[in-house]
């Protein structure tokens, strides 16, 4: 069984929304994915989030890690996350067991 990780390499932001300053509204992940023999694989890409209302605003210095992964898994929703965990699968399994190699001609 694989485990998995999200790290938050990035956050965009707009300096001042409405009366709301450093409101993120793009977050730049990876999913990394390790299986038991400890070979991994990872995805990346950025993700849009909805701008917040002043009521579940919070403020970009008080940001944590679990926060800004909860809007992450909730604006990606559990279909597109499970897609992004089967590609890193994906990838563990080519490192294992290739099925496409690259190598030097036959007569060198």
């Amino acid at each position: 069984m694989n485990t998995y990780a999200w790290t938050i390499s990035s956050l965009d932001r707009y300096t001042s929304y409405e009366e709301l300053t450093d409101v993120v509204t793009v977050i730049h992940w990876r999913l990394r994915g390790e299986n038991p023999d400890g070979v991994t694989g990872e995805v990346y890409g950025a993700q849009a989030i909805p701008t917040p209302s002043a009521d579940d605003f919070v403020s970009f210095e008080n940001l944590t890690q679990e926060i800004v992964e909860g809007w992450l898994l909730d604006s990606l929703g559990e279909e597109k996350v499970q897609q992004f965990k089967s590609s890193v699968d994906t990838l563990i399994t080519e490192k294992i067991t290739p099925s496409r190699i690259s190598s030097s001609p036959p007569w060198n």
